[in-house]
């Protein structure tokens, strides 16, 4: 009898396991997000930052100073008033003359820097080293869906979500779409970065993007009208794939 009971409470034991994984099974393990953030091609600096900069370490958080021993020359080159112009300096200073210049670049145009120094090293031989960087100054308005956040909402919920085949995502996977907002505001350059590896589910993702409505386009405070890149994902954002896409802070997220 004792034996027939521990049988008993052996087969309760494991079904109870056994339902407890299945629950576990069907209950989602991640959060499904849909998201629209704005995707950085390249280095930018707000205009707050260019204005506070006083040395060459301001400009680029990337920049390790302590690399250099002595320096040779500072150079910034921009466009002003659509010609090239250049000033310099001997030091990490960034001297009146390049303060001038980087306030004046014209709205939109790369300015390049150039460091010219001698390395912080042990070797009895010295020789001069260059080290360089290219920026734009970030726009004071980014570019927006028409009519504002809540409808943007609405439009991926319609469009995406409630399209959606069932159970296309696991965890860890994510698709995206990268595309660009024109100087008129048009949808233009749609991509599809990366493959939910459902075709229909794709689909899906590039019309909603190639059929989006007019935005307003992102623009400087003098009036000056730039494109601008933006990555639509969807998924698991905890996968690796967030990494690829040079994404910077969410301008949208919903959840399923």
């Amino acid at each position: 009898m004792k034996k027939l009971i521990h049988k008993v409470l052996m087969v309760g034991w494991i079904v109870s396991i056994l339902s407890g994984l299945v629950q576990a099974q069907d209950s989602p393990a991640f959060d499904l997000n849909c998201e629209v953030n704005k995707s950085y091609q390249g280095f930018t600096l707000s205009k707050e930052k260019l204005l506070a900069a006083n040395i060459v370490d301001d400009l680029n958080e990337h920049y390790k100073s302590e690399w250099i021993k002595q320096y040779v020359s500072l150079s910034v080159e921009a466009i002003c008033d659509g010609k090239l112009k250049r000033a310099s300096s001997k030091n990490k200073e960034l001297l009146p003359p390049i303060k001038r210049l980087l306030k004046n670049a014209d709205s939109g145009t790369e300015i390049y820097v150039n460091v010219r120094y001698l390395p912080q090293n042990n070797l009895s031989y010295e020789e001069v080293k260059e080290m360089d960087f290219r920026f734009t100054v970030e726009p004071e308005s980014d570019a927006q869906f028409a009519g504002g956040q809540q409808l943007l909402e609405t439009y991926l919920k319609e469009n995406i979500l409630d399209k959606m085949p069932k159970e296309v995502f696991g965890q860890y996977q994510l698709a995206a779409v990268s595309f660009a907002v024109d100087e008129e505001g048009y949808v233009v350059e749609p991509l599809l970065s990366w493959s939910s590896e459902n075709e229909q589910m794709d689909e899906i993702m590039l019309d909603a993007i190639c059929n989006m409505p007019q935005w307003k386009p992102a623009q400087y405070a003098d009036g000056t009208r730039i494109q601008q890149t933006f990555a639509l994902s969807l998924g698991d954002h905890q996968s690796c794939v967030v990494n690829t896409l040079n994404i910077g802070k969410t301008n949208f997220s919903l959840e399923e």
